[in-house]
């Protein structure tokens, strides 16, 4: 499903078992898969340069499950680095995460 169909479109919620890859290539898409996704997911991999790592942590944290998280961001600011460090940190010590 491209973005514009997805955006568009008039989806119930999606259970994933097991595996999500997605592309954010705006606000409103994410805010519209923040709706949409749910399910004991196991592995996400978020791609996009206009969402922050902060809604992408909202997305892992839809599920307990999520194992295996890959996500690409533009972190060029020290403070955003650190911050998002430390939050990595945290999450690993609170799952068992790759």
């Amino acid at each position: 499903m491209v973005a514009s169909t997805f955006l568009k479109s008039k989806m119930a919620p999606c259970y994933v078992g097991s595996e999500v890859r997605i592309h954010l290539g705006s606000q409103e898409a994410y805010f519209k898969a923040m709706n949409l996704i749910n399910g004991d997911l196991e592995r996400i991999q978020i791609y996009g340069m206009e969402i922050s790592w902060k809604q992408a942590f909202q997305l892992i944290y839809k599920s307990r499950c999520v194992k295996n998280g890959l996500f690409e961001f533009d972190l060029s600011e020290e403070d955003e680095y650190t911050a998002f460090f430390n939050a990595t940190i945290l999450l690993l010590k609170r799952r068992n995460i790759e």
